[in-house]
């Protein structure tokens, strides 16, 4: 093997490794996100602030939700992830939350986005490739005895 296919087969390899974890991990991620999502508890609630974040100047709303679980007992959570435009206060939502942890709350509809599914998706997708394209140059360069 020259010099030049090694590179590139450590190029395709390294870097498709990258991706491909990345994007296992995202997915991991948002499997897990779903699953407790499915045992979740809905309230009507109402949000009653925010906190913002900023983050390379873009700032992030996280609102802070106020309702009754199952029991009748109220809470106040924050809800992570956050919004580019702020929730109006008082505005009534629907509240999705962990029975077991009501301080784990989001609203529902504004969970993890189509954008974060596809970059898991194509994380995997392209970053297999990428591995698959440096085992193949590698096995067509090695000389055969």
């Amino acid at each position: 093997m020259t010099v030049q296919q090694v590179v590139t087969v450590l190029g395709f390899g390294c870097g498709g490794l990258f991706f491909f974890v990345l994007g296992g991990l995202i997915l991991t991620i948002l499997l897990l996100g779903r699953a407790n999502r499915r045992r979740a508890t809905t309230a009507d609630g109402t949000v009653v602030g925010y906190e913002e974040t900023t983050t390379d100047d873009c700032p992030r709303y996280h609102p802070l939700v106020r309702f009754r679980d199952a029991t009748g007992a109220e809470h106040t959570a924050r809800v992570d992830g956050g919004t580019t435009k702020p929730f109006a206060v008082d505005q009534p939502v629907t509240v999705e939350y962990d029975p077991d942890s009501p301080q784990t709350a989001w609203i529902a509809g504004h969970t993890a986005n189509l954008g974060m599914w596809l970059f898991a998706v194509v994380g995997l997708v392209a970053g297999g490739g990428c591995v698959l394209t440096a085992v193949l140059i590698w096995a067509n360069n090695v000389p055969v005895e």
